[in-house]
């Protein structure tokens, strides 16, 4: 698998998060798996698990390569040695992984990971230019996004977690 990226977290709340998880780790590890976690990989399904149309090539648009070099090397080698015109598996949507690690001592981290080390290109940092304009969305840009939901959640969350402690639930 490799690595995408990780969900980031504000490190104020996730320290208060940490510190009361070493007080009460089953109920800050409860937390995170039956919420926070859940709702990241509902995000990542919603948004990465979902591909393109698929278009009729090369009628319905032209390929932005990044090169000539590069748009060489595909018709050379037939389209990467997937042949031409590409016909999806699907396994690229498939591919996707999103894993927490916990630990007695306070939260882990949530983590994202895809099976091909070709998600680099397709929705990656270095995503070729005619992936994005047939509709392939950026994991980066997700990850910021879901990052910042997930964020909001896991705060709301410890609001949650200090009222039921104070009402003794």
């Amino acid at each position: 698998m490799y690595a995408v990226g990780a969900v980031a977290f504000d490190l104020d709340i996730l320290r208060e998060v940490r510190e009361a998880a070493q007080v009460l780790p089953e109920r800050v590890d409860r937390m995170v798996r039956r919420d926070i976690r859940p709702f990241v990989s509902h995000e990542w399904d919603k948004t990465m698990r979902q591909e393109p149309p698929e278009r009729s090539w090369p009628d319905e648009y032209p390929l932005e390569w990044e090169s000539e070099r590069q748009r060489r090397a595909y018709f050379a080698t037939d389209g990467f040695g997937k042949g031409i015109p590409y016909r999806r598996t699907h396994a690229f949507v498939r591919g996707w992984h999103v894993l927490a690690g916990y630990s007695p001592s306070g939260l882990g981290e949530i983590v994202v990971t895809h099976d091909s080390d070709k998600e680099l290109f397709i929705t990656g940092r270095r995503q070729q230019r005619f992936h994005a304009i047939t509709g392939w969305p950026s994991s980066a840009g997700a990850l910021q996004r879901i990052s910042l939901e997930a964020n909001d959640r896991l705060e709301q969350g410890w609001l949650r977690l200090i009222d039921d402690i104070l009402e003794g639930r």
